[in-house]
């Protein structure tokens, strides 16, 4: 602050100081404070700091008017900091475009023009630089996804609203209510969670609602072990129980309960989709059927057995989600949930303005975390890379081979494109 008032003799401007500069910073991330009554706060560095510090010192010692106004253009000058252009400069990946105040992705010093990233993914960059939190896992899986066979503006910012999105755990909100005793707004802050998890690679860690095949073919066989056969010679098959069952007694209740006998690991359980019991056939682990198993990429054919129209809902495909989804579908006691890597790479649609289901070409399942039982190994999501590598590179080098060679934009950008796989290791 200051006061000024004119001596009538001489007409000098005469100052009376108190604080005109303040400076403030954790040493770490920012600095802050005020000048000529206006507030500031920039990223902190120790050169700037000094720099600040000393124009402070200057300017609050200072009778002189005319020194006081050099030292506050001085100060404006030292404040001016371009953010957006620092943040795509400290982040790999990601290029700032004046023209059109957009972020884009950048792979090799070639920018993927054709789609910004989406406002609602770059406030979340733009937070985690800010509180210095690391960024690569959403760079890489916005990465991944323009690896999409459609990735436009209007899915990529589908896609965005999809891995943004909150869930708040109602049963967690009522708990803490009655047992903690919390106001019902500070419950539900604290029982609100990422819908979904990104991994650092940039894959999506959802789950698949599915039911366990508990039962299986065999051949029906006669009380002496030989097969039966029908009026054309042809075996006859039935339908029987994949697992054994006995039975336990208590011995001081006498109730009986039946157990059935699970094999050891998980891998060795099948597992069908809760919701649509039929459909187009997928791969395994390579084997075409209709079973999803543990440690093992399920995988359509072609995209051809994917619906990629957004916005239809309930369509063929292969489905997954995050809490949102599982609180639509499972049921405790008559469902399982699998533990399942996607790579935004093989995303085939979104509804509801990517806030509603999503459906994929194939997945990575690796694990069953809700279930009793052991793995025979650990699943990491660099098999998944290794499985999807050969598939992506095959598709891209179709797409560059399809376009125009006239076309040198299009050409460089499928060149990006292409330099994607590489870069998302």
């Amino acid at each position: 602050m200051s006061t000024r008032k004119i001596d009538s003799k001489t007409n000098i401007h005469i100052l009376n100081f108190t604080i005109m500069i303040t400076v403030n910073t954790d040493k770490e991330t920012f600095i802050s404070g005020s000048y000529n009554g206006k507030n500031f706060r920039i990223p902190f560095t120790a050169e700037t700091f000094t720099v600040l510090k000393d124009l402070e010192l200057r300017a609050n010692d200072t009778n002189d008017f005319k020194e006081y106004m050099e030292i506050i253009e001085k100060f404006s000058e030292s404040i001016k900091y371009d953010y957006k252009s620092d943040v795509a400069n400290v982040v790999d990946n990601i290029v700032y475009v004046l023209a059109t105040d957009s972020y884009h992705i950048s792979v090799d010093g070639q920018v993927l023009k054709s789609v910004k990233i989406p406002d609602v993914i770059m406030d979340l960059i733009l937070d985690n630089v800010e509180r210095d939190i690391e960024s690569t896992p959403i760079i890489k899986a916005c990465m991944r996804f323009l690896l999409n066979p459609k990735p436009t503006q209007e899915r990529f910012n589908m896609f965005a609203n999809y891995i943004t999105q909150t869930f708040t755990d109602s049963a967690e909100v009522e708990r803490l209510m009655e047992e903690e005793g919390l106001d019902i707004k500070v419950a539900e802050e604290m029982a609100t969670y990422s819908d979904l998890q990104i991994t650092t690679e940039g894959y999506l860690r959802t789950s698949k609602v599915v039911d366990e095949i508990t039962e299986k073919w065999s051949i029906k066989h006669s009380e002496d072990g030989k097969p039966i056969l029908d009026e054309f010679d042809n075996p006859i098959k039935e339908k029987v129980p994949r697992y054994a069952t006995a039975y336990e007694i208590n011995e001081e209740t006498g109730e009986v309960t039946k157990v059935t006998e699970y094999p050891e690991y998980l891998e060795d359980r099948r597992f069908e989709p809760a919701i649509y019991t039929h459909g187009d056939n997928f791969f395994s682990g390579g084997v075409l059927g209709y079973k999803y198993e543990i440690g093992k990429l399920a995988d359509l054919p072609s995209w051809n057995f994917v619906d990629m129209n957004d916005g239809n809902k309930h369509q063929k495909g292969l489905h997954t989600g995050g809490l949102s989804y599982i609180k639509g579908y499972y049921r405790e006691g008559r469902n399982e949930i699998l533990d399942v890597f996607v790579c935004p790479s093989q995303i085939a649609k979104f509804t509801d303005e990517g806030l509603g289901e999503m459906t994929c070409k194939g997945f990575y399942i690796y694990g069953a975390s809700r279930m009793k039982g052991n793995l025979r190994s650990i699943y990491h999501t660099s098999s998944y890379t290794t499985l999807l590598k050969g598939e992506l590179e095959e598709q891209l080098v179709e797409i560059a081979a399809a376009l125009d060679v006239e076309l040198q934009e299009k050409i460089d950008e499928s060149a990006v494109r292409y330099s994607l796989i590489d870069s998302v290791k």
